[in-house]
C-alpha cells in the first residue's frame, strides 16, 4: 500500500510526464518537470497540469506508446472473465468523513503504520504538507507537518512554481508528527530546484538545484561549457530528474530512491550519457547506485527511472521498482541496501507501482499497464518472504468485471485485512473521472466475490489507501474530487465475501 502519493495522487506519471499535459497551448518546454510519480491523474502523456494546489484531469496514453505496453508476459494465461450479477451490497458503511477540503491531488496519499496501530497518511493541502493520523478504531485527527524556518521547503522562491510531490511520515509521538517531502521547483528560465528530505532540518538527503543537463540543439561551446563545470579531469553534469522517500517505521528506518542522469563532455563537444538509478541512506552518505545504463542516443529527454518505489521485507531486504524504456524494473536490495542479482523487466508501460505486505510471509506489487488509448489493465506479482525471489511474468488481476479484456482499471491498493482475506481497491473507468471499487482477491489475484462500489459517478476519484480495522474493518481513505474541490474522505466498511 505504497502511496504518493503518490498515488499519488496519480504520482502514476513523473512530474514531467504531467507538464506537458498541463501547458495546453503554452507547451512547457522544460521536459524535467517529475513523478514516480505527479502524475495528475497518471496517463501516459508526458507532464502535470500546472495547478499549485489541484493537478487535473487524467492524459491519455498515446497510440504508439500503448502499442508497446499492451501484453506483459504473463498475459497469454489470464484467467476467463468473472460475471457475478449486481445484488445488495456486499459491504456496509459504519462511519464516513470529509476530513479536509482543497487536498492537493498532485502529492497524492502516503501511509506508515506506526507502531502503536495507528496509520499516518502523508497529504498536502496546497503546498502545506498534512498528516492524517488515524487509529485502528477509525478515529483521528489531522496534523500540521512541522517545517524548518531556514528549509528550502518553508518558502517558495520568487519566481519559481512549486509542485510538493510527496509527503512521508516518518514518526509520531502523540499528535506530533515527523515527515520527509519531496517537491520540485520551476522557473521560467528552466533552472529547477528538485529535493527529497526532512521537513524539519535543512539537510535534504537528495537534492539538485540549477539548470537541466540537456544542450539545446546544435550547442556552441560556450553553451555547453555553461552545463559541463570542470570536475577533477572532466568536465561533467549531474542532475536529479525525480527522487522519492520511504520509510518502515516497525525498523526506523527511512531511505530515498534516486534518478539521475551523468553526462561527460567530450574534446569533440559530444557527450556521453548515462541513467543510474540510485538509494540514499542519509543527507551525508554517498548515494549507492543500483543501477547504471548507458544512453544511446543523443537526448537524455525521456532517460531516467521514473516513477520510483521501494518497501521493505519483513526478511531484511527491499524491493525496488521504476519504470524504464517502457519495461517495468524490479530488483531486491540486501539488509545493506545493495542490490541482489539483477533487475528483472517486465515489458509494458505501467503506472506508479504499489507495494504492499500480504500477512507477513509475502509482498505483493500492483500496477496498471497501459493497454489501449485511455485504458489501463490490473497486473501484479508476489515475493515471497523465505524465498525472495523475482517470477519470470506478471500476473493479470481478475476483478468481477473481468480480466484482460475488462474495461479500464488502474491505481491499484492491496490490503491483506485482520481476517486473513485479500482485497484490492482500484478506479474503473477513465482515470481521473472513474469509480473506485473494493475487490475480493485470492493469492492468485483473481475474484472471489462481488466488487464493492465505494464512489458513484460524478465523485472522480484519484488515490485510495486500505487501513485494516481491529474490528476486522477496513477504512478506505482516498481523495475525491467534487465541483473542482478535491477533498480527503475516509469510509470505514465491514465487508463480506460472497
Amino acid at each position: 500500500m505504497t502511496a504518493l502519493l503518490a498515488m499519488v495522487s496519480d504520482e502514476c506519471l513523473t512530474l514531467r510526464d504531467q507538464l506537458k499535459k498541463a501547458s495546453g497551448s503554452m507547451r512547457n518546454s522544460t521536459p524535467y518537470a517529475i513523478t514516480l510519480i505527479g502524475l495528475s491523474v497518471l496517463g501516459c502523456s508526458r507532464k502535470p497540469e500546472e495547478n499549485k494546489t489541484q493537478p487535473v484531469a487524467s492524459p491519455s496514453v498515446p497510440a504508439a506508446v500503448a502499442a508497446s505496453a499492451s501484453v506483459a508476459p504473463a498475459e497469454s494465461a489470464a484467467a476467463a472473465p468473472h460475471v457475478i450479477p449486481d445484488q445488495t451490497p456486499v459491504c456496509s458503511v459504519q462511519s464516513k468523513k470529509v476530513w479536509v477540503k482543497g487536498a492537493n491531488k498532485l502529492t497524492g496519499l502516503t501511509e506508515a503504520m506506526l507502531p502503536d496501530g495507528r496509520a499516518a497518511i502523508g497529504f498536502a493541502i496546497g503546498n502545506q504538507p498534512q498528516v492524517l493520523l488515524v487509529s485502528a478504531a477509525a478515529k483521528g485527527a489531522v496534523v500540521k507537518v512541522p517545517i524548518a524556518k531556514t528549509a528550502r521547503l518553508a518558502t517558495v522562491p520568487k519566481g519559481a512554481t512549486r509542485y510538493l510531490l510527496r509527503v512521508t511520515p516518518v514518526k509520531a509521538n502523540g499528535d506530533a508528527v515527523q515527515a520527509f517531502v519531496d517537491f520540485e521547483d520551476q522557473y521560467k528560465d528552466k533552472k529547477r530546484t528538485i529535493a527529497c528530505g526532512p521537513a524539519d532540518t535543512i539537510d535534504n538527503w537528495v537534492e539538485f538545484d540549477g539548470m537541466p543537463c540537456n544542450p539545446p540543439k546544435d550547442a556552441k561551446p560556450d553553451q555547453l561549457a555553461a552545463l559541463f563545470p570542470q570536475v577533477g579531469a572532466e568536465k561533467v553534469c549531474d542532475e536529479v530528474r525525480t527522487c522519492r522517500s520511504f520509510t518502515n517505521l516497525d525498523r526506523g528506518e527511512t531511505w530515498v530512491i534516486s534518478s539521475d542522469v551523468h553526462g561527460v563532455l567530450q574534446a569533440d563537444n559530444s557527450v556521453i550519457w548515462r541513467s543510474d538509478l540510485t538509494v540514499a541512506t542519509g543527507s551525508k552518505t554517498q548515494k549507492r547506485v543500483l543501477e547504471s545504463s548507458p544512453v544511446k542516443d543523443k537526448t537524455i529527454a525521456d532517460e531516467y527511472y521514473e516513477v520510483p518505489v521501494s518497501h521493505a521485507m519483513k526478511s531484511g531486504s527491499y524491493l525496488v521498482a521504476a519504470r524504464q524504456h517502457n519495461h517495468l524494473v524490479v530488483g531486491l536490495l540486501g539488509p545493506d541496501k545493495s542490490l541482489l542479482g539483477k533487475f528483472s523487466r517486465y515489458p509494458g508501460f505501467p503506472t506508479l507501482p504499489d507495494m504492499a505486505d500480504d500477512g507477513g510471509d509475502a509482498l505483493v506489487l500492483a500496477t496498471a499497464f497501459a493497454k489501449a488509448k485511455g485504458e489501463f489493465g490490473l497486473r501484479a506479482l508476489r515475493i515471497h518472504e523465505n524465498n525472495p525471489t523475482l517470477p519470470k511474468g506478471l500476473e493479470v488481476v481478475v476483478t468481477d468485471k473481468g480480466g484482460a479484456d475488462a474495461a479500464s482499471e488502474s491505481d491499484p491498493d492491496f490490503l491483506h485485512d485482520a481476517q486473513g482475506r485479500r482485497w484490492l481497491a482500484h478506479i474503473e473507468g477513465p482515470r481521473g473521472d472513474g469509480v473506485l471499487s473494493l475487490a475480493p482477491i485470492n493469492e492468485h489475484f483473481k475474484a472471489i466475490g462481488r466488487s464493492y462500489q465505494v464512489t458513484e459517478a460524478g465523485e472522480r476519484a484519484v488515490a485510495a489507501r486500505l487501513i485494516p480495522l481491529k474490528d476486522k474493518g477496513i477504512l478506505v481513505v482516498f481523495l475525491r474530487e467534487v465541483d473542482k474541490v478535491v477533498e480527503l474522505v475516509s469510509e470505514e466498511v465491514h465487508c463480506k465475501v460472497e
